[in-house]
């Protein structure tokens, strides 16, 4: 299940949904690496490290509301 809407989306880093959800970096990253692997969530690109140093950072997709069976 994917959001067509971009309104039902909402784009940002894993460090950003680190922050959004409140928890640690490591566990936003496994999260978002267990919904890409659904097809939940999408990669949409890549934006400069806010340190502009080093490596890009990507930039996700993630529907602000998603259901999926186990």
């Amino acid at each position: 299940m994917t959001a067509t809407n971009p309104e039902d989306t909402i784009t940002g880093t894993t460090g950003d949904f680190a922050e959004m959800w409140g928890v640690e970096y490591t566990h936003a990253a496994g999260f978002i690496a267990v919904l890409k692997t659904k097809g939940i969530v999408k990669d949409v690109g890549t934006r400069p490290a806010k340190s502009g140093k080093g490596k890009p950072s990507n930039v996700f997709s993630v529907p602000k509301s998603f259901t999926t069976e186990m």
